[in-house]
């Protein structure tokens, strides 16, 4: 059996702007393969009007068989 972690730490700047920071170390099973993967997250967010929460983030994933660097932009 394999195991693995997550950790991650939210800091809220005031009622409109948060970040949050993510360390994992796990396995992840893919096509019937299970790898070692460890990323690194960080991830800023805004409350741009009551019903609009905008996010950026950016991770960084290592895995056994290549690695990657990952942006992302939601708007909920």
């Amino acid at each position: 059996m394999r195991n693995g972690y997550s950790a991650g730490v939210t800091w809220t700047f005031n009622d409109r702007f948060d970040t949050f920071l993510t360390w994992t170390d796990a396995p992840e099973s893919s096509e019937g393969v299970t790898v070692d993967v460890r990323s690194l997250g960080l991830f800023v967010g805004s409350q741009v009007t009551p019903d609009i929460r905008l996010r950026f983030g950016i991770l960084r994933e290592e895995r056994d068989a290549f690695d990657r660097t990952e942006a992302s932009l939601a708007l909920t």
